[in-house]
C-alpha cells in the first residue's frame, strides 16, 4: 500500500536504514537464546566505529537474567552510553493486576517517556490500560522508547479480527491515559530530527518547522495509517541486511587491528 504522504513513492526501503538480524549464520555461533552481554559487541561497534544517526532496538526486557545479573550489567552499562537509542515498550489492553503500582508506574512512565505536542484535537481512548513494566535498573538507563504493538486494521472504526495478518495499521502516536506515548517509529524519527516541534490534529500529526506531516485517520480508539510494504531485496529483507554475527565479528577484527569484514562507514 501507498502511504498518503508518501510523495516520493519508494519501492525498497531507504538505503539510509540497515538491518542488523540475528539470524541462522548467527545462531550456528551463539545459542539463541543468548546472554544479554552479547548484544554488547553490536551496540559497541555502533558506539565506538559506525556512529548511525539513530540505533533502534525493537526487543522488549520485561524481566531480569536472574541466571546471569553480570551479563545484564554489562549490557545495561553498554546502553546507558547512548544518547540516540531507541527501545520497544508494549502498551496493554488488560487493566493493571495491581492496581496501586499501575498508578505508580504509569505516573513515572509517563513523566519520563510522553511527548510534549500541542494537541489541537478533543480526542480521548481507553484503549489502553496498562504497559508491559521495565525492571526498575533498565528503565533508569532507557532514555528513549516507543510502542512496538501492531493491532489488526480498521474498517469503518471497528476491529477487524481477520487472520491473512495482511492488513494493518501503523500508530505513530498513541493516546496513554491523558498523555501521548510514541511508536518506535515515531521515536527514531523524532530522534533523528532533534525532536521538532510537534501538533497533532484530528487529520494529521504535523511538525512546522519541518514543512512535514503525516496524514492519519482517527477511529473511536487511534490514530491510524496504512501499513507501507515495501518490495524485497534478494535478501529477503525490505531494507540493506547485515549479520549479527558479521557485526560483531567485525568489531573484534578491529580491536586486533585487522581489516573488518563490514566497514563502519557501511
Amino acid at each position: 500500500q501507498k502511504l498518503p504522504f508518501d510523495k516520493n513513492k519508494h519501492v525498497h526501503g531507504h538505503d539510509d536504514i540497515v538491518l542488523v538480524v540475528i539470524d541462522d549464520k548467527t545462531v550456528e555461533k551463539y545459542r539463541w537464546p543468548w546472554k544479554r552481554e552479547l548484544n554488547c559487541k553490536i551496540f559497541n561497534y555502533f558506539l565506538d566505529y559506525a556512529k548511525p544517526k539513530v540505533v533502534v532496538h525493537d526487543a522488549i526486557i520485561a524481566s531480569l537474567d536472574n541466571d546471569n545479573p553480570d551479563s545484564d550489567s554489562k549490557y545495561f552499562n553498554t546502553i546507558s552510553k547512548f544518547n540516540n537509542l531507541a527501545v520497544g515498550f508494549m502498551p496493554q489492553i488488560q487493566s493493571w493486576n495491581d492496581a496501586d503500582f499501575g498508578k505508580y508506574y504509569d505516573k513515572k512512565f509517563i513523566e519520563k517517556y510522553s511527548l510534549n505536542i500541542e494537541n489541537r484535537t478533543n480526542f480521548s481512548s481507553l484503549l489502553y490500560s496498562s504497559i508491559n513494566p521495565f525492571p526498575d535498573k533498565y528503565f533508569n538507563i532507557v532514555k528513549y522508547t516507543g510502542s512496538v504493538s501492531m493491532l489488526p486494521g480498521f474498517i469503518d472504526g471497528n476491529f477487524s479480527y481477520g487472520t491473512d495478518e495482511v492488513y494493518r495499521t501503523a500508530e505513530y502516536i498513541l493516546y496513554y491515559k491523558g498523555s501521548f506515548l510514541p511508536s518506535l517509529s515515531m521515536q527514531t524519527f523524532l530522534i533523528a530530527n532533534n525532536y521538532p516541534k510537534a501538533v497533532v490534529t484530528d487529520k494529521s500529526f504535523e511538525f512546522p518547522d519541518l514543512n512535514y506531516k503525516i496524514k492519519h485517520h482517527k477511529s473511536h480508539y487511534q490514530f491510524v495509517v496504512p501499513v507501507k510494504y515495501y518490495k524485497m531485496y534478494p535478501n529477503g529483507y525490505s531494507h540493506k541486511k547485515y549479520s549479527a554475527i558479521d557485526i560483531m565479528d567485525s568489531y573484534d577484527s578491529i580491536l586486533a587491528g585487522k581489516k573488518p569484514k563490514i566497514n563502519p562507514a557501511d
